[in-house]
């Protein structure tokens, strides 16, 4: 069914699926080999034709037949959003497709304006391939009953539809599916169901039941959500054998209500829109395998390379995309270096996880970074709070923003206030309020964290306070 339905709808998945998929039995020599004879290449062509990277690399004193070894790589100049917002359409595309038809993509601009990028048809099935590629992972293979839940912010046209429904999947649109202006902090507050759309949420349960599917994928806010539902009203019906978190922070909290409601193994993806699939979770949930076959991803630190166990920023170079490239793209993400070896057999590095992003750094007195999700494990784990945000503003001063439960007492406050007073140090003040309500991001992308001290990992130096 899905050779028919590329036939009749001009998509070519499977077989990048498949050559992706042979690339998992290949070891770390071979992979690096790969990746090397890839990335060469790319140089090369993005020199020739594209505007912007050969301005960049002529002003860094280098052309691609310099670049000899992976220290002469990184020499090349890191790429930020506002590089490539600056230089877009004309000076980032290449020039040989610049005049062809392209999609347009835009980013959700969780902490800043959106960024637009192009692809070709031939770049879009890539990414598809590249997610059905780790959803192998969590078993399921091409053609398997699923159900992809996330906010569809483009018209899907009657090809896309159409190609969905010949291989069984099912895609619901989750921009509406909840209400309240609290946003769902990680995890969301489930037991709160005014905050759910619980008419859509029936309708999508029943259509996900109806669906059968093998594996269900989605944002986290959005499975959590659906998990809300579920539990609310006693909903039967989905027990998938995986669901796949993908879009924002998994954490263990999250985790365990995804395990318990649905009934089974959750693995957490992470891509962009930028970049489909990056990094997930194998079957040992020891870590995210980095694609190393289709990406260069560093984590730096202070200007060089983070160390095992130190947390970096995130720089990607999409190994593949010929038409609107991305070189030693600064996406914005944290995470943390590691060099463990993975015993599920494959050879691609692991990161141990996706912290936030760098704009979700809280800066302590004398530097220390305390990345959001540290504050979030707290909050989370206080069942009298329903949602809540972290303001900085200044760098020696934290104000903690919470909507609490009618059970919520001084005695709770008291105690939230010494655990994060332990976690930032005396040298900083902390406050904290009660607040009816809070604003939802309207990216829909969860943020817990609004600072206005900015910190630049890659630099090592706070630059605004």
């Amino acid at each position: 069914m899905y050779r028919a339905a590329e036939r009749l709808t001009g998509r070519r998945i499977e077989a990048t699926y498949r050559a992706l998929l042979a690339h998992d039995t290949l070891g770390a020599d071979e992979i690096r080999a790969l990746q090397w004879h890839k990335l060469k290449a790319l140089l090369e062509d993005v020199y020739s034709s594209v505007p912007f990277y050969r301005r960049r690399f002529e002003e860094a004193g280098i052309r691609p037949d310099d670049v000899r070894g992976w220290e002469d790589f990184r020499r090349l100049p890191l790429t930020s959003k506002r590089d490539i917002k600056a230089a877009y359409p004309h000076e980032v595309v290449a020039s040989d497709r610049l005049h062809t038809r392209l999609i347009e993509r835009v980013t959700t601009g969780t902490t800043d304006a959106p960024l637009r990028f192009v692809i070709d048809t031939e770049m879009f099935d890539l990414g598809v391939a590249r997610a059905l590629r780790v959803l192998d992972w969590a078993g399921s293979t091409l053609g398997d009953r699923m159900v992809q839940l996330g906010p569809i912010r483009e018209r899907r046209g009657l090809q896309h539809r159409l190609f969905a429904h010949m291989t069984q999947r099912l895609v619901l649109d989750t921009l509406a599916l909840t209400t309240s202006s609290t946003p769902l902090c990680c995890p969301a507050d489930t037991s709160v169901p005014d905050q759910i759309d619980l008419d859509r949420a029936g309708r999508y349960c029943r259509s996900i039941a109806a669906q059968r599917p093998g594996l269900i994928y989605g944002y986290v806010t959005d499975l959590l959500a659906l998990a809300a539902y579920i539990e609310h009203t006693g909903f039967t019906g989905i027990r998938p054998r995986a669901v796949v978190s993908s879009a924002e922070i998994l954490t263990d909290p999250a985790r365990r209500r995804l395990e318990t409601i649905f009934g089974a193994e959750v693995f957490d993806l992470y891509g962009a829109t930028e970049f489909p699939a990056i990094a997930c979770e194998c079957e040992v949930h020891n870590g995210l395998h980095v694609l190393s076959d289709s990406y260069v991803v560093e984590i730096i630190s202070d200007g060089r390379d983070a160390s095992p166990g130190e947390t970096g920023e995130v720089v990607i170079t999409d190994l593949d995309n010929r038409v609107m490239p991305f070189i030693r793209y600064r996406i914005g993400d944290a995470a943390r270096a590691t060099d463990r070896r993975c015993s599920c057999g494959r050879s691609f590095p692991l990161i141990d996880m996706i912290e936030g992003r760098t704009s979700e750094v809280v800066v302590a007195p004398g530097g220390r970074l305390l990345l959001a999700r540290r504050f979030a494990t707290i909050l989370q784990e206080m069942e009298d709070v329903r949602a809540f945000r972290i303001v900085q503003e200044r760098i020696d001063r934290l104000d903690v923003q919470i909507v609490t439960r009618p059970s919520w007492t001084s005695q709770h406050g008291e105690s939230l206030i010494q655990r994060i007073r332990a976690l930032v140090g005396e040298d900083m003040e902390v406050t904290l309020s009660q607040v009816p309500d809070l604003a939802v991001d309207p990216s829909r992308k969860e943020r817990y964290l609004y600072s206005s001290v900015e910190y630049d990992i890659v630099g090592g130096r706070c630059y605004r306070s």
